[in-house]
């Protein structure tokens, strides 16, 4: 049985206006998500990465209340607290256009040079100089411990 014939009777509930049949299913590393037509809902796969949505959610809402040029899926309802029957769950808001695929042009674009490709998108310079502004507003990543020190996760262009 799959996730949407396991989860049918929340999903009907959290996706009231979309059918079951219209339901699309993506599996990913660490969550199951079931696209409806205006919200997205993300079943953890696993413990750790439900003891990961509130945190997920977090940085989401964080990130959707600052002026980064694109969109940011929304938080909307999370569940499956311990203790209750539910499992655990985030809905999202639904980003609209297609489902980005690797080699995937969009029709009447000529594809870019390399260099270009990989050039920051505009607006860069301004957000990467206002970092600590957006950085303060995100909450603090996981701690990792390798070997006798701890330090905290960070993306490749965060300044330790």
């Amino acid at each position: 049985m799959g996730i949407i014939e396991t989860h049918r009777h929340l999903l009907n509930r959290l996706l009231p206006d979309d059918k079951e049949s219209e339901l699309s299913l993506l599996q990913g590393q660490f969550h199951h998500v079931v696209i409806g037509s205006e919200q997205v809902v993300c079943f953890a796969r696993t413990e750790a990465a439900s003891e990961r949505l509130p945190a997920r959610a977090a940085v989401l809402r964080a990130l959707a209340g600052l002026d980064l040029g694109f969109l940011t899926p929304r938080p909307l309802a999370e569940g499956g607290a311990p203790g209750t029957d539910e499992p655990p769950y985030l809905v999202l808001s639904r980003i609209p256009g297609l489902r980005w695929r690797r080699g995937a042009r969009q029709p009447g674009l000529p594809k870019l040079p390399r260099p270009v490709r990989r050039a920051p998108g505009p607006g860069y310079s301004r957000r990467r100089a206002g970092t600590r502004g957006w950085r303060a507003a995100l909450p603090p990543g996981p701690r990792r411990t390798s070997g006798r020190s701890s330090r905290r996760v960070c993306a490749p262009s965060c300044s330790r």
